[in-house]
């Protein structure tokens, strides 16, 4: 399973190579893909926009995925959420264009729609409510592992979660998760989800799990004191430390049958 982390700042430097989603600005024209990033998925941005309630211009996300062509590997289709006819016309007119995107099923959408996508697409992008709890989640993704056929790869969008990579069998999935982590001085690592704040004691700041922690950070290269600042320097490394907590997880190796999925969560 491919990870693609979403938010990072493209000039800090990661030290690892890691897959990176970047969302179309319609403001930025040309894109400097950062060195570390060893695979790069172009979002249309079509839900910041629905949010922000400024349509994007499809030719203008053409005209930028034909400029930035030598450096993107893959990228999403245009949406209008909330219209799945809309969708589906905006990613026909892409495709007439010449283009390749990924649709994106959403867990609003009718079964027709997936498969007016499984008629036109190998790749095939689900997202979920956002706001969703985890089990209403899983009963979505299941609803579309019934329905897309196992030759066709899926992308799950917003499904870095721990027990969503480890239970299903996504070719790639993507997230803002360590970014937002990091942000507000937290790292997730085997131990446990952790908040670095000077001013609160926590229970695995006290030993034996403080050294545990501090052992766990030794082994994959991360400074410990830095985890605790609250400046840039802290907040990178605090991105690294749970980037490589997520890139350790291990999804399983292939699609579970229709009997199986209804145990998982």
């Amino acid at each position: 399973m491919k990870k693609y982390y979403s938010a990072i700042p493209n000039d800090i430097e990661m030290g690892m190579s890691i897959g990176l989603l970047y969302a179309f600005n319609r403001k930025v024209h040309g894109y400097n893909r950062p060195k570390w990033a060893d695979s790069l998925f172009i979002d249309s941005g079509g839900y910041v926009a629905w949010k922000r309630g400024k349509p994007i211009d499809i030719e203008k996300y053409h005209e930028f995925i034909n400029m930035n062509n030598g450096i993107i590997d893959i990228y999403a289709a245009l949406d209008e959420i909330g219209d799945e006819k809309k969708s589906m016309e905006l990613f026909e007119h892409s495709l007439n264009c010449g283009f390749n995107p990924v649709p994106i099923y959403h867990e609003y959408d009718s079964i027709d729609t997936l498969n007016f996508y499984l008629d036109r697409s190998e790749h095939v992008g689900i997202a979920a409510i956002n706001k969703g709890s985890r089990p209403k989640k899983c009963n979505f993704i299941e609803h579309c592992f019934r329905h897309i056929p196992d030759d066709v790869k899926i992308h799950g969008f917003g499904f870095l979660d721990t027990h969503i990579m480890s239970t299903y069998a996504f070719d790639s999935v993507d997230g803002t998760y360590a970014f937002r982590l990091a942000r507000f001085g937290m790292v997730i690592t085997p131990i446990g989800t952790l908040r670095f704040n000077e001013s609160e004691m926590r229970k695995w700041e006290i030993d034996p799990f403080k050294q545990s922690v501090i052992d766990y950070m030794l082994t994959i290269g991360i400074d410990y004191e830095l985890l605790k600042s609250y400046d840039r320097d802290g907040m990178v490394e605090r991105i690294k430390a749970s980037v490589v907590f997520f890139e350790s997880i291990e999804s399983p190796d292939k699609r579970h049958s229709e009997m199986d999925l209804f145990s998982l969560c």
